[in-house]
């Protein structure tokens, strides 16, 4: 199924529809009836639509990107999204099929991105970006980073898996950082860890479709379980961008997971989010992708008014989604968290926890100091370097 250009105009509207709805409600003004019709404003709207041309050209510049995610944090999420989720070339690397649709089926942009088990790999040099094949089933990994396991209502184990972006993978790879020894390096001196825009890493959360479950309710791929090919759905997917120096933080989720994971979303989604939500899953409808909502954006440690208030201390804010950081989501933030990436002496990593009354916490608001560990610039999947 696929959305024409009529409804890409219409979600072109709708993403210039959230930042007037983030500006009115920021200021209390009541809303127009038009600001909460996106059925409306899509009927309205006649200039051209989000082609994927326009996002990837605000996604890959400094100046676009640092604009939008800073006066429009939700907008640059959904172009985040739609980029990513985008069909891809199987010619290339990265790169979005602009002869198709958002919604059609296939692989995405994102699934063509390297995994972290091509980066960190146990011996030898990982491979160039332009070698291996180009669309990667999902390298699954087991528990989330709690060390628990969220099952579904069948049984099955919701499983993860993490991508990095070319310039990501570039990078890393050009500072011999896909080993731990390459980052204790760092300990002796050096230029500081710094990616590059448009530098964006994935994490993903899949679980096995089975009884019950509505595959035209997902994005799926199939994967080879036991000998048996199984349906995967996307049921979370946290994607990070380069364009701010900390990095933007953004987390989507399928909108069923109450129902098929048990796992409740804790922490409340700012109304401006909501807003948005209703609105582009109105401009993704007759696709899966109407299935899925935005939890939240993280930009700041504190005063962050698209990310939720943690339930812990509300002077922070927080960013969790129920299939990644079922647990501990009213203390999860995924900025406080990622900036606490580095390595120490012997290796040692910073303790991604802080222990309460006997509770497993995360971090929250302004991160501790580092020192004497080197900070990897928020990029924790190097920890799983050998």
């Amino acid at each position: 199924m696929k959305i024409y250009r009529g409804r890409l105009a219409a979600v072109a509207a709708i993403i210039l529809l959230i930042a007037m709805a983030a500006i009115a409600l920021g200021c209390q003004q009541p809303e127009t009836p038009a600001a909460q019709t996106p059925a409306a404003t899509a009927r309205a709207a006649t200039s051209a639509g989000p082609e994927i041309q326009t996002i990837e050209a605000t996604i890959n510049s400094p100046e676009k990107a640092k604009a939008e995610a800073t006066s429009d944090a939700i907008a640059f999420a959904w172009n985040l999204f739609m980029f990513n989720n985008w069909p891809a070339l199987t010619t290339s690397k990265g790169q979005p099929d602009s002869r198709k649709s958002f919604g059609a089926p296939g692989p995405v942009v994102w699934q063509t991105y390297k995994t972290s088990q091509d980066m960190y790999v146990v011996s030898g040099q990982p491979l160039p970006w332009n070698q291996g094949p180009i669309v990667e089933p999902p390298a699954l990994q087991s528990g989330m980073i709690d060390g628990k396991i969220l099952t579904d209502r069948n049984g099955n184990p919701v499983m993860y898996e993490v991508r990095l972006s070319e310039d990501t993978y570039n990078y890393i790879l050009g500072r011999g950082l896909y080993t731990q020894a390459g980052q204790l390096q760092l300990l002796k001196g050096g230029p500081p860890v710094t990616f590059p825009l448009p530098s964006m890493e994935i994490k993903a959360a899949w679980r096995f479709l089975g009884k019950g479950d509505d595959p035209t309710h997902y994005f799926t791929t199939k994967v080879q379980d036991g000998g048996v090919v199984r349906i995967l759905g996307l049921s979370g997917l946290h994607i990070t961008s380069k364009a701010l120096p900390q990095w933007v933080w953004c987390t989507f989720e399928q909108i069923e997971n109450l129902q098929t994971t048990g796992a409740r979303l804790l922490l409340p989604i700012a109304a401006a989010v909501q807003q948005s939500n209703k609105a582009m899953q109105s401009g993704f409808a007759g696709t899966p992708w109407a299935y899925y909502q935005l939890d939240g954006v993280q930009t700041e440690y504190v005063q962050n008014p698209d990310a939720a208030a943690c339930l812990r201390d509300p002077k922070v804010t927080c960013l969790a989604n129920t299939q990644i950081e079922t647990n501990f989501q009213g203390s999860s933030s995924c900025i406080t968290c990622h900036s606490l990436a580095s390595i120490g002496p012997n290796g040692r990593r910073f303790n991604l926890w802080s222990f309460r009354g006997g509770n497993q916490q995360g971090h929250m608001g302004d991160p501790p100091p580092l020192k004497p560990d080197v900070g990897l610039d928020f990029v924790w999947s190097m920890r799983e370097a050998h």
